[in-house]
């Protein structure tokens, strides 16, 4: 559980994505960039108020446990998810952040093959 109102990377959720966990996070910075609502882990419907935690924030909580303990129901379901979560935290490792950054040189005409 990721309720973050910052999180400029968000390397928990990838980890733990990594091994089928599925994350359940809030839609800022990296944790947005990363999980995928129903398809690699469940994303809550807004931050959390930046004042500290409110009423509003605690039932959005709930919400998104109660559609976590549904999904863990679902056999079919959570395989899936954690199947697209595996997969998609492979396309976050070091080996393909080189493989963009190299491209992009070539991209750019800065480098030859």
């Amino acid at each position: 559980l990721m309720p973050s109102r910052y999180e400029p990377c968000g390397l928990v959720q990838m980890e733990g994505m990594r091994f089928g966990t599925i994350p359940i996070v809030a839609p800022t910075g990296g944790l947005a960039d990363t999980v995928q609502d129903m398809r690699t882990g469940l994303v809550m419907e807004h931050e959390l108020d930046g004042d500290g935690i409110v009423g509003e924030d605690v039932d959005m909580i709930v919400r998104n446990m109660e559609r976590a303990t549904a999904l863990y129901q679902s056999t079919p379901s959570l395989r899936q998810i954690q199947a697209e979560a595996m997969a998609a935290a492979k396309r976050f490792s070091w080996a393909a952040s080189a493989r963009q950054y190299v491209q992009h040189f070539y991209d750019i005409g800065a480098a030859t093959a």
